[in-house]
């Protein structure tokens, strides 16, 4: 699976964005969530603020219960691959 996930990462961090990250992101920001098991109809995709250097941060909001959370993928600033979901921190 982390080839696969680095495969749509690269592609997030290749594209031109708008300032939120998700424009021209849509089908890659689909794939992951889908990868991950999230159900996109569930939710709302309000910001992609990291897009870079082999990293993707999507922050979203949970409609049913208005949670914010976010899906990390790529390799973090330690050299570790991660594909993780979790609570917004603030």
């Amino acid at each position: 699976m982390q080839n696969k996930v680095m495969e749509i990462v690269k592609r997030i961090c290749d594209t031109q964005s708008n300032c939120k990250g998700l424009s021209n992101n849509q089908q890659n920001i689909s794939e992951l969530l889908a990868l991950k098991g999230i159900n996109e109809s569930e939710i709302n995709v309000y910001e992609m603020p990291i897009n870079w250097g082999n990293q993707a941060l999507i922050c979203y909001e949970v409609k049913a219960t208005n949670e914010h959370r976010e899906l990390f993928a790529g390799i973090g600033n330690d050299g570790i691959f991660y594909f993780e979901d979790g609570e917004q921190e603030e």
